[in-house]
């Protein structure tokens, strides 16, 4: 395992904690993981979190070792009805995925010594973004914004001045 930038949610953070109180006691390669993981984050709010870095609920498409690309939701958990579509975290890739910035490698030294290098290619989804966004949306939409676009014209002719003219 080789130490690399990690940037989590204060969300993310938690549910790895949880992960490493149930895991510290033993000496395995995910404990040591999860470890590293936490001894290194930068831990920020759910709104200041760049856009480009890998959090719970990411749909992110990485390679292993150049040779193997795929597209995956970065899950708290394995869940058997979207196989295919998701990485848990309790998974030795997933967990080295979470916190890893797009165009960023992680390399993952397994137990029999090979190391796997995973590269973040592009992050497609990001909720805490997408959340950012619905937000600035709603706020951009709001009545206060509304009635602060609407231009109150002083020219336009009353009812009564329209008549008036119309009937001379």
């Amino acid at each position: 395992m080789i130490s690399h930038e990690c940037i989590l949610t204060q969300s993310n953070a938690a549910l790895l904690h949880k992960l490493f109180e149930a895991q510290q006691q033993q000496n395995t390669l995910f404990a040591r993981l999860l470890k590293s993981k936490l001894d290194n984050a930068q831990i920020c709010p759910e709104h200041d979190i760049p856009d480009d870095i890998v959090t719970l609920d990411s749909r992110v498409t990485y390679s292993v070792n150049a040779a193997f690309t795929d597209t995956r939701i970065i899950s708290a958990r394995n869940s058997s009805n979207i196989v295919g579509l998701s990485l848990p975290v309790t998974n030795l890739r997933g967990l080295a995925l979470i916190g890893l910035r797009q165009s960023q490698y992680f390399t993952l030294i397994r137990p029999d010594h090979s190391a796997d290098r995973l590269y973040v290619e592009k992050i497609q989804f990001q909720p805490e973004t997408h959340r950012q966004l619905l937000k600035d949306a709603i706020i951009a939409n709001s009545p206060a914004q509304r009635r602060a676009s609407i231009k109150l014209v002083h020219s336009v002719a009353t009812r009564s001045d329209f008549f008036s003219q119309t009937s001379q």
